[in-house]
């Protein structure tokens, strides 16, 4: 199947690395960049958000990392990468450790790959939201790829075929909640990133692979998965999400709007947009 983002555009983004030099990841391929920043959250890393460069727009004298340095310096300067790092510098302390804790002793009591999912999806943003350490999160995500392990591995048939849909649940202005479903994952991680960026309450991405008979319908998997989704995303799940969003990270509201105020002066809008973002993500802001 052709991909709808084949045409030749470059994506970036630009960050601090842990000696305070500013430096670059720069591809051709979106997903990576995605993958890239994702996992950011697990090393203390803050990048700017992904800029997208077509080759018709590059200065021709110039190479493709150099034409996207300067479109990422030009959006995202330096005040900007100092404000995020310092307040992401602030020490992480285990706020909702024990909270997640009892939820681990729950899903540890029959685990199902969805139940591993939802619980991976709490940990997660707990670490996105600077309320749990990365060295507890990463604790807890091993024991959820242990057992993900063990249960796929008895699920495998490899007679069938295997098609993998993906969910992101983000709510609208009216305070609807609406899922976004689809087979692309890169469709899925771009609706993801869009609302992010509006600082719309989004959920992590959640996925399922079904083994199917060649000739299913693929629109019909797509209903499956939706009315398998809806009694998920609507129990206590979500609920214990938009909590976990209540509780203070180490970032205070007045430290926040002071670096935001510099960003406002200092930085582009595309930059002072982003920096807003932040408020939200490290519960400084609430949606």
């Amino acid at each position: 199947m052709q991909n709808e983002y084949d045409e030749t555009i470059y994506y970036g983004v630009a960050y601090q690395d842990a000696d305070g030099i500013i430096q670059y990841e720069i591809s051709e391929d979106y997903m990576a960049l995605y993958q890239f920043s994702e996992q950011c959250i697990w090393r203390n890393l803050y990048p700017t958000p992904i800029v997208s460069m077509k080759a018709e727009e590059m200065i021709s004298s110039l190479d493709t990392v150099t034409n996207m340095q300067i479109r990422l310096d030009a959006l995202y300067n330096s005040w900007y990468i100092f404000a995020v790092n310092l307040l992401g510098s602030f020490p992480t302390e285990d706020v909702v450790y024990e909270i997640l804790e009892e939820d681990l002793q729950k899903t540890q009591e029959c685990p199902t790959i969805e139940s591993l999912q939802l619980f991976a999806s709490l940990v997660y943003t707990a670490v996105k939201s600077k309320i749990l350490t990365t060295q507890k999160g990463l604790e807890m995500l091993q024991w959820v790829e242990n057992e993900k392990s063990k249960i796929l591995k008895e699920m495998q048939d490899n007679n069938q075929e295997q098609i993998t849909l993906y969910c992101v649940v983000y709510e609208s202005e009216d305070a609807e909640l609406c899922h976004y479903i689809s087979d692309n994952q890169e469709s899925v991680c771009r609706e993801k990133a869009k609302h992010d960026g509006y600082a719309m309450f989004t959920t992590p991405i959640f996925q399922k692979t079904y083994n199917v008979e060649k000739q299913i319908d693929l629109l019909q998997l797509k209903t499956i998965f939706r009315k398998e989704c809806i009694p998920l995303f609507h129990t206590g799940y979500l609920q214990e999400l938009k909590l976990l969003k209540y509780f203070p990270s180490s970032v205070s509201e007045y430290e926040f709007d002071t670096m935001c105020n510099t960003v406002k002066d200092r930085c582009s809008r595309d930059a002072y947009e982003a920096f807003l973002t932040y408020g939200y993500r490290w519960n400084v802001k609430q949606y």
